[in-house]
């Protein structure tokens, strides 16, 4: 992509004379022109340069220095282009299937402008400050900007949805007066879903397959005949080597208890004297231990 500035399909257009000469008494007045590029800076309109005929190369015309016909001026700048460039990092597409359709604009005023589509002002992210610091790809904020010759002989930039189309051979159904369309705000990441892995080899046509899922945790099962004295534990509470002890069953002081106030995990032999002995049921804390379970009698 460009950066700040690139070459546009050349545009045959008159220059309101006051923006080359700072002089409103030139107003009214025009110099022809052919505009040959345009820089996209942030938090500014798009700024084109022209080509006078008499060889002087003029620059930084926002979009509505430019005429395509004499007429007095009727649209203010920031009706023509709804929002400032969103990265000085951008590209010039002429959207082949869009070349020379008929397109209508609903300006700020709420009313509609006919025009023909020319090209469009794509922007991308901007790493020159080494992090991207636009909003040009955040996909509640991304916006095309589409160049339009409008029928008044202004030109504009304008977004998709400020643009209702004519195409006689697609477009056959009417236009609704408010589309209940909404913003895209979802990101599609391929690789953020089902989970797959390559073959393990350098062969070019290689096969793709899912990787094997992990098995969901389970409490595992006391002994026959018994229960745990609690059984809303969660793999994290019982890591490797532990077991939580028997309804019933004796605690030790080697044995571990959750105690919110105090660890959270503390020794039995630590914790104060009505908790050190006993057995333990359903109406105690999670006890949890590294002792082999205790034998049948």
């Amino acid at each position: 992509m460009p950066l700040h500035e690139s070459s546009i399909p050349p545009l045959h257009c008159l220059v309101r004379r006051e923006f080359l000469t700072d002089n409103p008494e030139h107003e009214g007045q025009y110099e022809k022109a052919v505009a040959v590029s345009v820089r996209s800076v942030p938090g500014s309109c798009a700024l084109f340069q022209v080509l006078l005929e008499n060889g002087a190369l003029r620059d930084k015309l926002p979009i509505h220095a430019l005429h395509d016909t004499e007429h007095k001026h009727i649209h203010p700048f920031h009706h023509l282009q709804l929002w400032n460039c969103f990265s000085a990092n951008f590209s010039i597409v002429e959207i082949n299937y869009l070349s020379g359709l008929r397109v209508d604009v609903k300006l700020k005023s709420g009313d509609w402008a006919s025009g023909t589509y020319l090209w469009t002002l794509q922007w991308g992210p901007d790493y020159t400050h080494g992090a991207d610091l636009s909003l040009a790809i955040h996909p509640s904020e991304h916006k095309s900007g589409h160049f339009i010759l409008l029928d008044c002989g202004e030109f504009a930039i304008q977004p998709n949805n400020r643009l209702r189309w004519h195409e006689p051979s697609h477009v056959t159904k009417p236009f609704p007066e408010k589309p209940d369309y909404v913003v895209n705000v979802h990101e599609w990441n391929c690789e953020a879903h089902a989970k797959w892995q390559t073959e393990d080899s350098d062969a070019w046509f290689y096969e793709a397959r899912e990787e094997a899922k992990p098995q969901e945790w389970k409490l595992p099962d006391p002994p026959k005949g018994r229960r745990w004295h609690r059984d809303d534990w969660t793999e994290e509470m019982l890591p490797p080597g532990y077991r939580p002890l028997l309804d019933g069953e004796e605690r030790d002081p080697v044995d571990l208890m959750w105690a919110s106030f105090e660890g959270p995990w503390i020794y039995v032999a630590h914790a104060d004297f009505d908790s050190q002995t006993g057995p333990v049921d359903r109406f105690n804390t999670h006890f949890r231990t590294t002792r082999p379970l205790p034998t049948t009698p």
